[in-house]
């Protein structure tokens, strides 16, 4: 007994046989799940909010490596630029474009190689079998040709698409074509009734396409775009590809340049133009880091409690704690222990915050909201039919 009981005795006689620290932990497992067992309530509450606290922030911080971190998926993404009109007067956030003056500057600005224009647009498509509303782009017929994208099925649009009255073709992504058509190759040269037109499907968008990064905003459908190129609002939204060895600053330069010499009443409009990446990165990065606080807040959270009921739990244990010290078992033995238990619970949560991810139920729906409220935080707004921004 002089030497703290035969308990303590044994413990530090299979101290000193060959990788002690294998046996305790594997001693310390056995009994950290039979702890956790016999108090199932503390366990269940504790995964579960380790768990969704996980999977929360594992779903916001894929979004922030789509839009922040992941270049944009287009050809020759590095000499994309998004060219904006500003109001000199009232100092306006950087705009969408007047059909009027970009036809008057689109073939004297040297520094683009290439050069395109959108808008988005609410459609309303109807067959025999469905009516619907989704949403969509106007294009010109150089838009998908500058990204570099070629549909899947069919043809893209052509100059003469774009040409008053002849617009009545449409493309559908690959989501819309296998959800309302059922992946049907033969549907390209039918007709569907898109704003009460008759329009023919002309192509199929690859899966992989997206406007812009990953959140595609379930756009769905793309027709050509038909301007009036004397409409002075500003309605549209340009693109363009620079010359190589050009940079976003000697394109504004001559942009402001050109425009200076625009007919334009009291030269109230200048342009501007700055790089895709910078523009949609500084665009959603505020509202995505305040994402990433918000929900770093949630698992600080979710741990806070976790460590009240580890605590309590602890309190109430004590008891426990004392007869094993009075019989023998050392400090250390008892924090390896308590530590086990809470590796435990992390790799418990961890698991099943995996499982969550591959049944793909609440984080697609977390993930989903997390698209929403970009949606609505980073879409400036229509003016006359264009959103001043797109991600």
């Amino acid at each position: 007994m002089r030497w703290g009981g035969i308990s303590q005795a044994m413990d530090d006689l299979r101290d000193q046989r060959g990788l002690p620290w294998v046996k305790d932990l594997t001693k310390n497992l056995r009994r950290g799940c039979s702890a956790l067992a016999r108090h199932p309530a503390f366990t269940v509450i504790s995964v579960l909010s380790l768990a969704l606290g996980l999977g929360v922030n594992a779903a916001v911080f894929s979004l922030t490596r789509e839009l922040l971190l992941r270049p944009l998926p287009y050809r020759d993404a590095d000499r994309l630029v998004r060219v904006f009109e500003v109001d000199r007067l009232e100092g306006m956030y950087p705009g969408p474009v007047a059909p009027a003056n970009y036809f008057a500057w689109r073939d004297r600005i040297s520094a683009f190689d290439q050069i395109t224009m959108f808008r988005r647009v609410s459609f309303n498509v109807s067959m025999a079998s469905f009516a619907v509303q989704v949403e969509g782009f106007q294009v010109d017929a150089t838009f998908f040709p500058m990204l570099g994208i070629a549909p899947a099925i069919g043809r893209g649009f052509t100059a003469q698409d774009t040409q008053p009255g002849r617009d009545n073709v449409v493309l559908l992504t690959d989501a819309f074509w296998r959800r309302q058509f059922g992946a049907n190759g033969a549907i390209i040269g039918q007709s569907i009734v898109v704003d009460g037109m008759p329009c023919t499907i002309v192509g199929v968008l690859p899966a992989s396409f997206s406007i812009f990064r990953v959140i595609n905003r379930e756009l769905q459908l793309f027709r050509p775009i038909v301007v009036d190129p004397t409409d002075p609002e500003q309605s549209i939204n340009v693109y363009a590809k620079l010359k190589r060895g050009v940079s976003a600053e000697m394109a504004s330069a001559e942009l402001s340049t050109v425009y200076a010499s625009l007919p334009i009443p009291g030269h109230r409009w200048t342009g501007g133009t700055e790089w895709l990446t910078t523009s949609f990165a500084a665009k959603g990065k505020s509202v995505v880091l305040l994402l990433e606080w918000a929900v770093g807040f949630v698992l600080i959270i979710a741990c806070a409690n976790i460590a009240n009921l580890l605590l309590a739990r602890g309190n109430a244990r004590r008891r426990e704690f004392a007869v094993r010290l009075a019989l023998g078992a050392g400090r250390a033995r008892l924090i390896q222990q308590v530590l086990t238990e809470s590796l435990l619970l992390s790799a418990i949560g961890g698991v099943l915050e995996e499982a969550i991810d591959q049944h793909r139920t609440i984080l697609r729906e977390a993930h989903r909201l997390a698209h929403v409220l970009l949606h609505h935080l980073l879409v400036v707004g229509d003016h006359h039919g264009a959103s001043a921004e797109y991600i």
